[in-house]
């Protein structure tokens, strides 16, 4: 066998040119010889892994590095294999090979390159165990520059979010390593390996290293922040500096140089400015701290501190809740703090306003260590005062007396309690030194003066409070509200501007700054302070600005952003009732009255006072119109306090509101009752308070309305007017009195309004008003003087309001004689300042239409149209134009006012236009113009109320006595005309004494007609014919006919109506004479060339009562021009179907009766023929139901047309006879249910009971016996009498 070395050296070659073939071959010649020959292994290893066979070349790698471990070949073999197979397993192996490699006698290159894989590889091995490795590697000294080896370890530590402790002191080394190296040094592994230091506590160190790190990197912040921590965290955690003040400024004042506004170099800079004594600018400084560092607890210490030295209890508190939960959620290395501020805590909960807060005082110092204790015990005596325990407050001072040298500030906790039990002079007394240097001992002799009343001497002790800590807000607040008492507001102004400077959370200090503001006007400043209060998230600290802001906005008149402000205080704070009223008052202002209701109706149901919201719930609904539930809203507060002028103001504008809603829909008695009302309820208020204008306004209001009454309401009693004072008496006050003494209500307004135009306006239109009414001569041209003097003044004290122009040209026009030009002047100045004034522009169109000048009337009475389409006035005057220049559409427009509104004119007018269209006009224009449009009842109602206003109007009486008797109410038509009658002069009284005659004949007084009529001066043929008809009906018929006769001859000239005369007379002469008589004044009649319908209508009857059908014939072809009148119908209806009945043609009748009711379907008269037509003359069921059915047509149509008491008695009997006696009893009740004084109903219906036996015998006699009671004819009388006797 060949030598192993030539072998070997084969095999090397073999490899070297890649046929792996024959290396195997060589490889295992040796290894057959010597299993563990290590470049045989090696070799072999090599090739297997080249020819594909990997399993059995890492067996060869291994069983190499087993036979000799500290050559490098056969790692260096295994490293290759691993490389080749990437996988998780492999790569831990791997990074054993190269550990072991290190171990290995390598180059220094080889080593450096081990390492930076090694660190590659971290990542999937133990994190330790390679640290280590290279640890070890780096301190055995294999390499002479071990820099990269320990850059590589730093960078894989670097990695690490936590190292496990053993690896803490290799990192600290390393990095130490590469931060001194020049060749490593950089700001990445200097700021490590601060961060180290620090996280080791080794601040000496930190710092150490910090100012060497500055050195080397004077344009990088990290190693500044880290002094200035360093220094920071120091000087909270031992009450003192680390560094020379010069040093530290200088590194803090670089850092804030390099790093814009660095929040470490802040903390930095406060510390200073504390040490300074300068607490507000480090509070500043301190609060960005925070702000940036929300979680760093020595700032938050620093700035529970500062606050505390500021008396900022609030944000003390705050702070002190914030450090507690960091210390929770801290590590232990954190916890030495909280023995630092356990002790400022407790002193700052002691101190709070807030129960719970001084509560946890108490429960904190149970919880401090025993040392701390000693120092803790003012506040806990102090915190027992707040909460009142003052026995355990007691107890304690005791035993402080007998403990403490501090002897000031026992006493001050002595006479703090002292002022809690309110003993104020004892307190006084234990603070009587002078010499006390303390600022709090003088805040609370200065309290102690103001609880006691004696506000002039809180001054002094306020000022020396002040001067001895200008940093304590209460100090200036104190001086605040002494200077707010004194009415000195421009100190209080700066004393509270200094207050909230000190202390911006302060919300007492923040609302009377911002009511300050508010009282001098100045509204920029107040919103100014408000948006910056308000310009972050609100929370219950902070509602107070918010509110504020609304108020503000709120006065400004900004209803919709008050509105915003006061509903987002209220989500905080939902029980705050004066955020609810304040946002009810903003609803108010702004007209949302349903929202303010529900605003203070909140605050009333809540608040235990609630009297204002009680007060403006009832003014809002005063405001809506709903008077009577404001009324009863004033009355529940009245029963409360009767003597709240407020709500006596109240219910006397609610009074008189409704006074003038009942003066304008004419309930008049009423009007006066509420004006009395009102006059009662303001005789108590002048009682608390006649110093206001106000009240002598509403008297003066309430006076002068009830002088626009009639005569019978125009009087007022139990007052009367006694120097400057309302007193009770039993006087009633007539019209001139209330006119003097409203005068006098509006003089003593001024007195205390004398500025007020408005107010000499009412004046004006008092003395105006009363010189219309009075007859005196002498006092008119007095009240007229006085009344233009007041208005000309008026007019040049406010030229720009209408309403004074307006009055002055009422004034022109009421002179005697009026003055058109002044008149004219005033009125078109009154429309120069306002072009939509509607009473402006009708004023002046009455002028021109009195002056004749109807084109400018029109044009002025247009422009009052446009102005205010409900201004009643400008219509009235149209429609008296109209009226003048006979133009048809007066009666629409008078029409069209008594809708608007009740004026007196109008109403004139319309009654007047109403009666003469009943009189004059044709059948169709009065279906139109009076059925259609109810004209009857309106004009009646508005006529009615003329005569209300004017009850020496005999015309007016005269037209309502006409339009009653059109009504059907006969009574109050005959008192009308009565009463006109008394009023009528000789002209018209033979007028009114027609309509009188006529009425009393239609009531059956006809002696009393006949008397009347005979009264009659000038006989017409109204007053002829009514005597006539009057004599008749009293059966004297020869009087009669005699009157007939000569108001024939004498007194009657048209045609039509001699034809009407000659059938009356025809009447008679058959009575007396017999039908030749009769019939020769009837050809008479007819013949005449405007023949009577009735004298057709009579000669037709006479026909048909004679058997003479050529005569009836001949009529009624005469009568057929009359048979589509509407008038004519109804007659012609019946005359036809009796004609044809006469002649037994039922079938004829009925026909022709069906084809005027199809011609005429709207005729109820018609219909009602045809239904007694049917139920006459046929029984079978089939035209019973029928005749029913028309019946009851008749009866719907004729609703306004005609009498239907008995048509639905016809309905009943209809069914009765068609069998069908259910709907017969229905319709039998229905009827006596509607009328039940018609007898024909009762009549029925016992017919109807009597045949179906629908009750007892007995119960239908008691309904015969109370038909028999009723107004019956002969025959049915009889019927009855017949029916109660079977």
């Amino acid at each position: 066998m060949k030598d192993k070395k030539l072998i070997l050296k084969e095999a090397r070659e073999a490899i070297k040119n890649k046929e792996y073939e024959l290396s195997l071959k060589l490889c295992k010649q040796i290894l057959k010889e010597e299993s563990n020959n290590y470049m045989a292994l090696i070799f072999f290893g090599v090739s297997l892994q080249e020819t594909g066979q990997s399993s059995k070349a890492l067996s060869a790698f291994q069983n190499a590095v087993e036979a000799n471990p500290s050559n490098s070949l056969g790692w260096n073999g295994l490293i290759n294999y691993y490389e080749k197979n990437d996988d998780k397993e492999t790569k831990t192996e791997l990074i054993k090979a190269y550990i072991s490699l290190l171990n290995t006698d390598i180059t220094e290159k080889k080593i450096i390159e081990c390492v930076q894989k090694l660190c590659r590889l971290s990542e999937h091995g133990n994190l330790e165990e390679i640290s280590l490795a290279i640890y070890s590697l780096l301190k055995s000294k294999k390499c002479d520059d071990v820099t990269e080896i320990a850059t590589s370890l730093v960078n894989i530590l670097l990695k690490e979010k936590k190292l496990p402790e053993t690896l803490i002191p290799v990192y600290e080394e390393v990095l130490n390593i590469v931060s001194t190296n020049q060749k490593s040094v950089c700001v990445k592994y200097y700021a490590e390996y601060l961060n180290l230091l620090y996280r080791l506590n080794k601040n000496q160190e930190l710092v150490h290293y910090a100012k060497k790190m500055h050195s080397i990197f004077q344009s990088d912040c990290i190693s500044l922040k880290w002094i200035c921590k360093i220094f920071n965290e120091c000087y909270v955690e031992t009450d003192g500096v680390s560094e020379k003040e010069e040093d530290i400024n200088f590194y803090c004042e670089t850092l804030a140089k390099l790093e814009f506004k660095s929040a470490t170099a802040m903390f930095t800079k406060s510390i200073l400015l504390i040490q300074n004594k300068k607490f507000i600018e480090a509070k500043e400084f301190l609060d960005q701290v925070v702000n940036v560092f929300p979680g760093s607890v020595h700032a938050w210490v620093l700035l529970l501190k500062c606050c505390f030295k500021l008396y900022l209890l609030s944000e003390a508190i705050h702070a002190a809740n914030k450090i507690d939960k960091l210390l929770q959620s801290s590590d232990n290395s954190k916890h030495k703090l909280k023995k630092i501020v356990d002790v400022t805590m407790i002193e700052v909960f002691s101190r709070s306003d807030d129960e719970e807060d001084v509560k946890r005082a108490l429960e904190l110092y149970q919880t401090v260590d025993d040392e701390l204790k000693s120092s803790c015990i003012y506040h806990i005596i102090r915190a027992n005062i707040n909460l009142k325990n003052f026995t355990q407050a007691n107890v304690l001072l005791a035993d402080l007396q007998n403990t403490c040298d501090n002897k000031q500030m026992v006493k001050l906790l002595i006479a703090q309690l002292l002022h809690k039990q309110e003993k104020y002079e004892e307190a006084l007394e234990i603070l009587q030194d002078e010499d006390v240097e303390l600022s709090e001992w003088w805040l609370q002799v200065g309290k102690l003066h103001w609880d006691l009343g004696q506000k002039n001497k809180s001054l002094m002790p306020f000022l020396k409070a002040t001067k001895l800590d200008a940093t304590n807000y209460k100090c200036f607040l104190f001086l605040g509200h002494y200077y707010k008492n004194m009415n000195d507001l421009d100190k209080a102004r700066r004393c509270y501007e200094k207050s909230f400077k000190l202390n911006t959370k302060s919300s007492e200090a923040g609302i009377e700054l911002s009511k300050i503001y508010r009282k001098i006007k100045n509204w920029d400043a107040n919103l100014t302070l408000l948006e910056a209060l308000t310009a972050g998230v609100i929370n219950k600290k902070n509602s107070w600005a918010w509110m504020q802001l609304g108020l503000h906005h709120l006065e400004q008149q900004d209803y919709d952003k008050a509105i915003t402000n006061l509903r987002i205080t209220i989500r905080i704070e939902e029980n705050n009732m004066n955020c609810w009223e304040s946002l009810a008052d903003a609803y108010l202002a702004k007209g949302a009255y349903t929202s303010a209701l529900k605003c203070y109706d909140k605050v009333s149901s809540v608040s235990e006072n609630p009297l204002y919201s009680l007060l403006q719930m009832a003014t809002i609904k005063q405001i809506l119109g709903e008077f009577a539930e404001a009324k009863c809203d004033f009355e529940h507060i009245l029963k409360t306090d009767p003597l709240y002028v407020p709500a006596l103001k109240g219910m006397v504008e609610t009074c008189l509101l409704k006074a003038r809603e009942f003066f304008k829909n004419q309930r008049l008695g009423s009007c006066r009752d509420y004006v009395q009302c009102t006059v009662t309820h303001l005789v108590v208020a002048f009682q608390q308070r006649n110093d206001l204008g106000c009240l002598w306004k509403l008297l003066g209001d309430g006076c002068f309305l009830v002088t626009k009454l009639p005569p019978k309401y125009c009087f007022l009693t139990s007052f009367n007017i006694e120097g400057d004072k309302v007193v009770e008496a039993n006087a009633t006050l007539n019209k001139d009195e209330l006119f003097n003494l409203a005068a006098t209500c509006y003089c003593k307004s001024l007195g205390f309004l004398e500025d007020n135009c408005l107010l000499w306006h009412d004046l004006a239109v008092c003395y105006l008003s009363h010189s219309s009414s009075t007859k005196d001569r002498a006092v008119y041209e007095q009240l007229i003087n006085k009344s233009q003097i007041i208005t000309q003044y008026c007019t040049s004290k406010n030229p720009t309001n209408w309403q004074h122009w307006n009055l002055l040209g009422n004034i022109a026009m009421s002179l005697d004689p009026p003055n058109y030009s002044l008149a004219q002047h005033s009125f078109i100045k009154a429309v120069l300042v306002d072009n939509n004034s509607a009473v402006a522009w009708c004023n002046l169109g009455t002028l021109y239409f009195l002056l004749e000048d109807y084109k400018l009337a029109n044009e002025a009475y247009s422009q009052a149209q446009r102005a205010d389409p409900n201004y009643v006035s400008s219509w009235i005057g149209q429609a008296l134009l109209a009226e003048n220049l006979l133009h048809e559409d007066s009666m629409d427009l008078f029409r069209h006012s008594t809708q608007l509104g009740f004026h007196m004119q109008g109403a004139l007018g319309y009654a007047h236009w109403v009666c003469k269209t009943l009189k004059e006009s044709p059948l169709d224009a009065v279906i139109y113009s009076i059925h259609n449009m109810h004209a009857v009842p309106v004009a009646c109602d508005v006529i009615t109320w003329y005569t209300e206003h004017n009850p020496l109007d005999a015309a007016a009486w005269n037209m309502l006595g006409m339009l009653k008797e059109r009504m059907g109410l006969k009574l109050g038509a005959l008192e009308a005309f009565k009463t006109s009658l008394n009023l009528s002069n000789q002209s018209c009284r033979d007028l009114v004494q027609v309509n009188y005659g006529r009425l009393l004949a239609t009531m059956g007084k006809y002696s009393q007609a006949i008397d009347t009529f005979t009264k009659i001066e000038a006989a017409t043929f109204n007053s002829g014919s009514g005597l006539a008809l009057a004599l008749f009906k009293d059966k004297r018929y020869k009087e009669s006919y005699e009157t007939y006769e000569s108001t024939l001859h004498w007194l009657s000239d048209e045609p039509h109506y001699q034809s009407d005369l000659l059938v009356a007379l025809a009447s008679m002469a058959y009575m007396f004479e017999g039908p030749e008589a009769a019939k020769t004044l009837l050809f008479q009649s007819i013949q005449l060339e405007k023949p009577s319908p009735w004298g057709f209508y009579a000669t037709l009857s006479l026909g048909l009562l004679q058997d003479d059908f050529n005569l009836s014939e001949l009529v009624l072809s005469e009568l057929n021009v009359l048979k589509d009148r509407k008038e004519c119908i109804e007659h012609f209806a019946i005359l036809k179907s009796y004609f044809y009945l006469l002649k037994k043609n039922s079938k004829t009748a009925i026909r022709e009766l069906s084809k005027i009711i199809h011609r005429h379907p709207d005729q109820a008269s018609a219909w009602l023929t045809l239904s007694s037509l049917l139920i006459r003359l046929n029984k079978e069921k089939r035209f019973s139901k029928a005749a029913a059915k028309c019946a009851h047509i008749a009866m719907e149509l004729g609703q306004s047309s005609m009498n239907v008491t008995k048509v639905l008695s016809l309905v009943a009997l209809s069914f009765f006879v068609g069998g069908d006696k259910k709907s017969a009893l229905s319709m039998a009740q229905k009827a006596i249910h509607c009328y039940p004084n018609m007898a024909e109903n009762w009549a029925v219906f016992i017919v109807i009971l009597l045949r179906t036996a629908k009750l007892p015998e007995n119960r239908v006699k008691d309904v015969l016996n109370f038909a028999r009671t009723l107004d019956t004819g002969e025959n049915l009388t009889q019927w009855m009498q017949k029916t109660m006797f079977e």
